[in-house]
């Protein structure tokens, strides 16, 4: 199916303010030409944007489209933007936000085409800039080809799409003022050859600014090679960065991601220093918040520090992160009811990115239309009134507290292992390391769960 959005109102014309000298009454046959354009249909249905005061307007226009007897529209119908959201349409800023819960509510998966307007007054700019951050943010995206359409020469429309821009990691995607600082500093480190130390809970999340320092910097087309201190000690972890065919030498003229630097041991500092200087290797190493007392050495002698902020200070990126997600993991059809996006802004969020990413998976194997607060997960889902901020299941059914203690008791474990795993991205040393249990211990639990 090929939709088509088009904005109408009378608010565009005149002196300033524009939104209040109306216009003449909507350009008819020029809408009919684009549906009758042969390369950029055919459209099965139209839907025509309107403010509430020109909701009348909008429904003569879609009367005469629907009558037209050379046009086989399935359907074609007003589409009321909330108010008073856009009760200024020279306001990009009012019109995104009024656009976001409108787009959400289209069908999917469908091709969309949206008609740019001339350009020719301040609103009419403002839609534009509007529809062009949506696009480039993906927000469009219905699971088909999006297309923003502009009125060229001989009244012919032409597609002004423009080419997308190689999307930024989900760490550094969003406008929430972390997520802005957070690009500011690796746009201004990227290109230095300064060592950098990147301070953040989730590995995965270190390493996607380490690639994007790397891909910003003069040795791009060098190797970035990834190494970790997680699962090696004492001479093997010094053959693996020093010896013949380490990760220095790899390197060579490129950049060194380190994971998890601050289990490096004091002595392997200078020497990995040294070699990062000899083979001329820019080195990226990634600890947690804060780094452990052994990392203390490595940190001085790291050219810069970068921290990364956790998702819950990231609250106003959300929509955006998961429409991404949705769009990356097949759930383009999925609405999200508003409590979702309430209970997610709240909610701790403390297995970052990748647990948002898992849980976004569950709605899409799931959840068949929408996803409301009963198919959230039981530590992101509000609490029941009188429970505290991470009430339990059995706090949300009573019931489960009239079970024997060894099996609540084996319960609580199960999730907490899930829960610690998930943190860890599936990294059982690192695992056995929070819970403070043995390795083979973890292990054992987890095979009995069937998890290993």
């Amino acid at each position: 199916m090929r939709l088509l959005l088009t904005w109408l109102d009378r608010g565009t014309a005149g002196p300033q303010p524009a939104h209040r000298a109306h216009r003449p009454d909507p350009d008819a046959p020029a809408l009919i030409g684009l549906l009758r354009q042969p390369d950029l249909g055919p459209h099965q249905r139209v839907g025509v944007l309107c403010t509430s005061s020109d909701r009348a307007l909008a429904q003569g226009l879609v009367d005469a489209l629907l009558a037209h007897p050379q046009l086989s529209l399935a359907d074609a119908s007003p589409l009321p933007v909330p108010t008073p959201a856009v009760s200024d349409p020279s306001s990009a800023a009012k019109v995104v936000e009024a656009l976001g819960p409108l787009l959400s509510g289209l069908p999917r998966p469908c091709d969309l085409d949206v008609v740019l307007g001339s350009g020719a007054s301040e609103a009419d700019r403002a839609r534009e800039a509007a529809w062009h951050w949506l696009h480039a943010r993906g927000l469009l995206d219905l699971g088909g080809r999006t297309r923003l359409l502009r009125r060229g020469a001989a009244g012919r429309w032409v597609d002004a799409t423009p080419s997308a821009p190689p999307r930024e990691p989900l760490v550094l995607a969003g406008d929430s003022p972390a997520a802005v600082a957070l690009r500011a500093a690796v746009d201004q480190l990227g290109p230095t050859a300064a060592h950098v130390h990147l301070l953040g809970t989730v590995s995965s999340e270190a390493e996607a600014v380490a690639r994007a320092l790397h891909a910003r910097s003069p040795r791009r087309e060098a190797p970035l090679v990834t190494g970790g201190c997680a699962h090696l000690s004492g001479e093997a972890l010094r053959q693996a960065l020093l010896g013949p065919g380490g990760w220095l030498r790899q390197a060579t003229g490129g950049s060194l991601w380190l994971d998890r630097g601050d289990l490096l041991p004091a002595e392997l500092a200078a020497p990995l220093l040294a070699g990062a200087a000899e083979h001329g290797v820019r080195l990226l190493v990634g600890s947690p918040t804060p780094p452990a007392a052994g990392a203390a050495s490595l940190a001085a002698a790291l050219g810069a520090q970068l921290s990364l902020p956790a998702l819950r200070e990231r609250a106003a990126d959300l929509p955006l992160l998961v429409t991404r997600l949705l769009g990356e993991l097949g759930g383009h059809g999925l609405s999200i009811d508003r409590e979702v996006w309430r209970a997610l802004a709240r909610a701790p969020l403390g297995g970052g990115l990748p647990e948002l990413r898992a849980e976004v998976r569950r709605w899409v194997l799931t959840c068949t239309e929408s996803v409301t607060v009963e198919d959230l997960s039981p530590g992101l889902a509000p609490a029941h009134e009188g429970a505290g901020p991470r009430a339990s299941s059995a706090a949300h059914d009573p019931a489960a507290l009239l079970r024997p203690l060894a099996v609540q008791v084996a319960d609580l474990e199960a999730r907490a292992l899930r829960a610690v795993l998930a943190h860890t991205e599936g990294n059982k040393s690192a695992a056995a390391r929070l819970l403070d249990v043995d390795r083979n211990t973890l292990k054992r639990k987890l095979r009995a769960l069937g998890a290993d």
